[in-house]
């Protein structure tokens, strides 16, 4: 595991005293110190790379590429780490990956910590003794003597009602997490700041119009985004579903060349059994698949596997998941392991009318009229319907995108409470922003939520290439129509790998769905479920609905839509709360 564990003085600088039991506890604990002075005290597992620039006054941990190279070099990164002092957002101009980098007061007021967007390293920090203590992990964060936070109950009800959305304060009060792409100044006490958001490099005026460069400059970031991040990997595994996301991700190992495996997994219903698609891929690639069924045992509902962690982002079937993903690991000797998780939201797969109005306003009267019907289609709509919807956008001033909060089997009190999905710093267009631009990054900011908390756990080194920050840059400089034709999403990765791919999964509409295994573990768990909400802490506090959820439970009718998904959902989050609070 990578992990490490900051101490700063923000208001009482580190005695000596200090700082030796800081140094007995990280060499306890199998951490390697890199600073110890008054100001900082720094220690991270020996596996974590550390750069430095030149004067070694910054420090980066993590993974760090340079942003125009093909591979990166230490060197490399610490020129880029030295260069443009005063500028805390200059390195992220420069590098990206999976980093954390701490820099000296000659970048600005204060030392500064500064999180790379997109990077799997966490990052977070509370203030405790006049000091701020930063760690990549709750358990590691607690080594710097920080008692265990209380609940911070309106914080988890935003949770509850936004799961996919990332959010700066975790379900622990005073425990925040530093959220990719911000930088955070710790003077008298903390502030953070905006250094990274994709509204830096979105816009029509960086738009590629023409269709070809468009496909050139996805291919182009998809396969340096691969090369990059499994260079140092002999043997890598995906998790191949068949799908246009994780394919293409086939395609650019295959593209890259070596040794490469995939693994499929199933469910023996339709939605679930994708086995055709990932034949078919792995067939015409030439490449090694594995192919492995959920399981029912290796499912336990009463228990988070992210118990240890500061909000209840663990999701039940991901133990069945992570249970495969070790076991195709060990089969193939794999050494890093790969998802296409957030293709859909990088690729800009929106249901939404946006991209139409995008193309009245900067493309023309034929392609809105060409974008519209491919939208009806995809969304087996009438013309008219989009039509309508879209004239009724085109009268919408406001650019803010809406995300509605989930407050199903919620009460009506904590229904009121919750907050808008606008608190997200992305969901804040700036003036003049198109519809379908804020559409798009509302997406990438789920996006954002599976590559730096998302609760997919892996034994070896895990990357998700689709949501790198290079490939999320690429899309971005593609006009919002572009990604849909003849009834089909995500249109221009369709064509930058269709030379790849065969032509079936390049045409696939359809997407498999892990639906009816979660509709299995609800029917296998549905009395343990009941009991745990009803008698639970949700219930206590206040939260829950207990007539309204009671009745959907007890309900012997099959199911029949995805409501029952609510219901693991709280579930999960009441095992998290049994488990960690």
């Amino acid at each position: 595991m990578t992990r490490y564990l900051a101490v700063l003085s923000a208001e009482r600088s580190l005695a000596e005293d200090d700082i030796a039991l800081l140094r007995d506890t990280a060499l306890n604990n199998g951490l390697v110190v890199h600073q110890a002075n008054p100001r900082r005290f720094l220690a991270s597992s020996p596996c974590l790379p550390v750069h430095c620039d030149h004067t070694g006054s910054a420090l980066l941990l993590g993974t760090a590429y340079v942003r125009d190279g093909s591979s990166s070099t230490s060197l490399q990164v610490e020129d880029s780490l030295s260069a443009q002092r005063g500028d805390p957002a200059a390195p992220l101009r420069k590098l990206w990956g999976s980093f954390v980098m701490f820099l000296p007061d000659s970048y600005g007021p204060g030392l500064r910590i500064v999180r790379s967007p997109f990077g799997r390293l966490g990052c977070l920090y509370a203030q405790h003794g006049g000091r701020v203590l930063v760690g990549s992990d709750m358990p590691t964060l607690c080594l710097a003597g920080l008692p265990r936070p209380a609940l911070d109950v309106a914080a988890l009800t935003r949770w509850i009602g936004y799961r996919e959305l990332p959010a700066a304060q975790t379900c622990l009060a005073g425990v925040r997490s530093l959220l990719g792409g911000v930088g955070l100044a710790v003077a008298e006490g903390t502030q953070e700041r905006q250094l990274w958001s994709p509204w830096h490099v979105a816009g029509h005026a960086r738009w590629h119009h023409d269709e070809q460069k468009a496909c050139d400059g996805v291919r182009a970031a998809v396969l340096r985004a691969t090369r990059m991040l499994s260079a140092k990997s002999c043997k890598p595994l995906l998790l191949l579903s068949g799908g246009i996301d994780s394919s293409i991700l086939a395609a650019s190992l295959a593209t890259i060349g070596g040794h490469y495996a995939c693994l499929n997994l199933v469910h023996r219903a339709n939605a679930g059994d994708e086995r055709t698609f990932a034949r078919t891929v792995t067939r015409h690639l030439g490449c090694e698949l594995l192919e492995a069924e959920w399981d029912l045992s290796d499912i336990d509902l009463t228990r988070s596997h992210m118990a240890d962690q500061p909000s209840p982002s663990g999701r039940s079937f991901m133990q069945a998941t992570q249970a495969l993903l070790a076991r195709g690991a060990a089969i193939t000797s794999a050494d890093l392991t790969l998802d296409g998780g957030g293709g859909d939201n990088v690729f800009c797969a929106l249901q939404s009318v946006t991209p139409i109005v995008d193309a009245l306003r900067h493309g023309s009267l034929p392609i809105a009229w060409r974008t519209a019907g491919s939208i009806a289609l995809q969304t087996e709509t009438s013309l008219l319907t989009v039509l309508g919807a879209t004239m009724r956008r085109l009268l919408r001033r406001s650019r803010t995108s809406r995300w509605p909060p989930d407050t199903r089997f919620l009460t009506p009190e904590a229904s009121d409470a919750m907050p808008p999905a606008s608190d997200h710093p992305w969901f804040a267009a700036p003036p003049g922003a198109d519809a379908g631009t804020a559409a798009h990054i509302a997406a990438i900011a789920a996006a954002q939520g599976w590559a730096e908390q998302g609760d997919l756990a892996s034994p070896v080194r895990h990357v998700t290439p689709l949501a790198a920050q290079p490939v999320v840059e690429a899309c971005l400089a593609v006009p919002t129509w572009l990604w849909f034709r003849d009834g089909a999403n995500r249109a221009v990765a369709r064509d930058a790998f269709a030379p790849r791919l065969p032509a079936p999964i390049i045409a696939r509409r359809t997407k498999g769905t892990p639906d009816a295994f979660l509709a299995q573990i609800y029917a296998a768990n549905r009395r343990l479920l009941r009991e745990t909400l009803l008698d639970g802490r949700l219930a206590a506090m206040g939260l829950l609905d207990s007539q309204a959820l009671n009745t959907f439970i007890t309900n012997p009718a099959p199911v029949r839509d995805t409501t029952y998904l609510r219901v693991l959902h709280l579930g999960e989050v009441e095992a998290w709360l049994q488990g960690s609070c």
